[in-house]
């Protein structure tokens, strides 16, 4: 998967949950920094924050992998 894409996924589940980036970071114990860094495509998450993120959206990571 194109990194962009996961990263725009990631935003549009953060938004349709109605957080901002800085109440991701506090609940998933991710730095607002990185959260950002993803959201834009900059870098691949590890697999443990992929699915801490995934976690604190209420979703599946495959909700984040597929298209």
């Amino acid at each position: 998967m194109n990194i962009e894409i996961l990263g725009n996924k990631i935003q549009q589940f953060r938004e349709s949950c109605g957080l901002t980036q800085e109440e991701l970071a506090a609940q998933s114990g991710i730095s607002v920094k990185h959260i950002s860094v993803l959201e834009r495509g900059l870098k691949i998450p590890r697999l443990a924050t992929f699915l801490k993120i995934a976690e604190v959206l209420g979703i599946t990571p495959n909700d984040l992998l597929s298209d």
